[in-house]
């Protein structure tokens, strides 16, 4: 996840990466060489979904699942402190692309 911790007409960032595990094992490296890294790949940014769904666009996009048939359901946190409504949002929307 990818995220501004902005709330409202401030928020600009709410995103949801996928990454594949299934690329060959790390390895071990030696201090000061460079480590192996997976490419991320935009699954959904769900700044749209979270503004249609919400009194306020709220700051915190906390955890995220992804279903076998193409479902991703994403959920808020629900702070509830300064500038924060306390509402927490879990809801369901397809994948804007294929994962894995």
């Amino acid at each position: 996840m990818e995220r501004d911790d902005r709330i409202g007409k401030d928020a600009r960032v709410k995103r949801i990466y996928g990454v594949d595990l299934r690329v060959p094992s790390v390895t071990w490296r030696p201090p000061g060489e460079p480590l192996d890294t997976v490419a991320k790949r935009l699954l959904r940014d769900v700044l749209g979904d979270l503004d249609a769904r919400s009194i306020s666009v709220p700051d915190k996009l906390e955890g995220a699942a992804v279903t076998a048939d193409g479902r991703l359901y994403p959920v808020t946190d629900n702070d509830g402190v300064e500038d924060n409504l306390g509402e927490t949002l879990f809801f369901s929307v397809r994948l804007d692309t294929a994962f894995p």
